[in-house]
């Protein structure tokens, strides 16, 4: 009895050891599988360090990054009109040339030059003739030979045949001609270093005079351009006249023009609801070419309410053809 009753005991033992043993493996299992991947590849990360610093003012810069384009400064925008009516014989630039003040380039046929030239000469004549007829009654005067009252009407009259030849040398001038030539031809000449920017008349054309809305040709002087863009509504308050702007060029990645705002518009278009604000950017490399868009930006000494600080232009590259 008491040999069953030990084996019952020893049993008991046993089968406690082994749920023991169960329950530990079962544990070593869950806290395995809830460790970290750093714990379980052997890595540990490191706890985030603290800094301490001291607190000071600083200026924080805002941008405003803005779409605009290049425009050629309109004080040196010349369209170029005939000054007769007549038919275009030649056209001797092309858009995107380089053309010097007095270069010819377009020449016209007209029958308006010869009248000119007549009207010219006649005048020339009848300058002469009244100039010596004074000239006579007035030494018949000085002699007592002649009444005052005739010198005064000869002087009178030698007074208007100079204005009449001053008036038809004028014409001749105006048309670019030469009062010792013969040719019914007359020349466009470029009033002003530039570079050509459209051309709408092709030889052959007959093209009226001043009448005519449409100019034979128009140049430019690129030397400085204007940098245009739309300030909106929302952001008027944010920008003043005389910013510092910077202005950038897809075309060429990593450059920058500087310069300040020149004027900002009065009038809001009601349709886009915006602004224009000019910058004035000298263009002696060319770079900076017609119709080009823009990124700009302009910075302040200090930090106002709601200001911006830098102002970009993102400008893109220009579609009008470049000068050889």
């Amino acid at each position: 009895m008491k040999l069953k009753e030990f084996g019952l005991r020893l049993e008991g033992a046993v089968l406690t050891l082994l749920v023991a043993v169960l329950s530990l493996m079962g544990c070593g299992r869950s806290e395995k599988a809830s460790a970290p991947p750093e714990l379980q590849s052997g890595q540990f990360s490191s706890a985030p360090t603290v800094r301490h610093v001291a607190v000071e003012r600083r200026l924080v810069h805002d941008v405003l990054d803005l779409a605009a384009k290049v425009q050629p400064d309109p004080t040196k925008l010349v369209r170029i009109y005939p000054p007769t009516s007549g038919r275009v014989v030649s056209v001797s630039v092309k858009p995107g040339d380089r053309v010097r003040r007095g270069e010819t380039l377009a020449v016209l046929q007209s029958g308006d030059v010869g009248t000119a030239r007549a009207d010219f000469t006649k005048a020339q004549i009848e300058a002469n003739r009244a100039t010596r007829a004074m000239q006579r009654i007035k030494s018949l005067y000085e002699h007592g030979a002649a009444a005052e009252k005739d010198y005064i009407e000869a002087q009178a009259t030698a007074d208007s045949a100079h204005a009449e030849l001053e008036r038809a040398s004028q014409r001749l001038s105006l048309l670019n001609l030469s009062a010792r030539a013969n040719s019914d031809r007359v020349g466009l000449v470029a009033p002003t270093d530039g570079v050509v920017l459209e051309i709408s008349a092709a030889p052959g054309e007959f093209s009226k005079s001043l009448e005519s809305s449409n100019p034979i040709l128009t140049i430019a002087d690129l030397t400085t351009v204007w940098v245009v863009a739309d300030l909106y509504e929302k952001d008027v308050a944010k920008v003043l006249p005389r910013s510092p702007v910077i202005v950038t060029l897809q075309a060429y990645p990593g450059r920058s023009w500087k310069g300040r705002i020149a004027s900002i518009s009065d009038a809001l278009d009601p349709v886009t609801r915006t602004l224009k604000i000019r910058v004035v950017l000298p263009n002696t490399g060319r770079e900076l070419t017609l119709a080009i868009s823009i990124d700009s930006s302009h910075r302040s000494s200090e930090r106002r309410a709601g200001s911006i600080s830098c102002l970009r232009m993102q400008a893109l590259r220009n579609l009008a053809p470049s000068a050889r």
